[in-house]
């Protein structure tokens, strides 16, 4: 009887192990971070005399949807809004003593960082200065290169099978596969199967062949962030390049389009 159990013991110890293995996996597992489908805004505050000025109300707010978020300026007049989804913003404050004021026209692209320092003047709140923000931007926060394309320059180019992929040859440095794989692209001497592609910071790569597994139309895109060198760190997965799109989202105002899509194959050139 000893004998017996104890097969039986041995019997059932792997599936014992691997129930075990399976629950510490699903209660110590977190929700995937897309950091990367997002932009943030950040400056300093300071007074006429160029001196810092904490404890200033901000409010940045989405031109399209109304969206607005509040913070105030630390001791060190420093201020900074994350999370923002790409579009057009505008950043108001306000303080006793100081004029009100509006800077418009901030545009937030994912995973980047638009820079608005600000520098109020003395007057009554009930007086507002508003001033169009500098659409300049010095990136010097990262060191990758590549390019974001807005969801009007997406659809006016003309993408081969409406394949949002083929932005991609956009950039420097992108060249066409010289595997089987045609539908891919070769970045900066990287093989075409090392590309990565998220779709609002999802990853949906085909894990097999690493290919595209998701094509979005391009009508549905609001912009695309394609990267080829120098990547950061939240992308370590390929060496070649990324490409993430976002699709477009709602806003306050009733909108649509209506296209009609043709392409007569008798006019493509052969491929020699």
């Amino acid at each position: 009887q000893e004998n017996s159990m104890a097969y039986n013991f041995c019997g059932k110890a792997p599936v014992v192990w691997f129930s075990v293995l399976l629950l510490i996996g699903i209660f110590s597992a977190t929700t995937a971070r897309a950091d990367e489908l997002y932009g943030r805004v950040r400056g300093t505050i300071t007074d006429p005399a160029g001196a810092v000025m904490p404890g200033l109300q901000l409010r940045v707010t989405n031109v399209d949807t109304g969206i607005s978020d509040e913070v105030v300026s630390g001791s060190d007049g420093s201020y900074l809004f994350v999370n923002l989804k790409p579009g057009t913003y505008s950043l108001s404050g306000s303080k006793t003593g100081f004029k009100a004021f509006q800077i418009k026209g901030i545009k937030v692209i994912q995973n980047q960082v638009f820079v608005q320092d600000v520098r109020v003047e003395l007057g009554s709140v009930s007086e507002r200065l508003e001033v169009q923000a500098n659409p300049v931007q010095v990136e010097t926060t990262n060191m990758q290169l590549g390019n974001t394309l807005s969801g009007g320059i997406i659809t006016d180019l003309p993408l081969n099978g409406r394949n949002w992929i083929t932005l991609q040859q956009t950039l420097p440095g992108v060249v066409a596969s010289e595997s089987r794989f045609t539908t891919n692209y070769a970045t900066n001497g990287s093989q075409a199967q090392q590309n990565s592609y998220l779709v609002n910071g999802t990853d949906t790569n085909d894990l097999p062949l690493n290919s595209p597994l998701v094509t979005p139309s391009p009508d549905a895109i609001g912009e695309v962030q394609l990267i080829t060198n120098t990547i950061n760190p939240e992308y370590g997965r390929n060496s070649g390049a990324i490409l993430n799109a976002v699709t477009k989202a709602g806003t306050n105002a009733f909108h649509g389009t209506g296209f009609e899509f043709f392409r007569d194959t008798s006019m493509n050139s052969k491929r020699y």
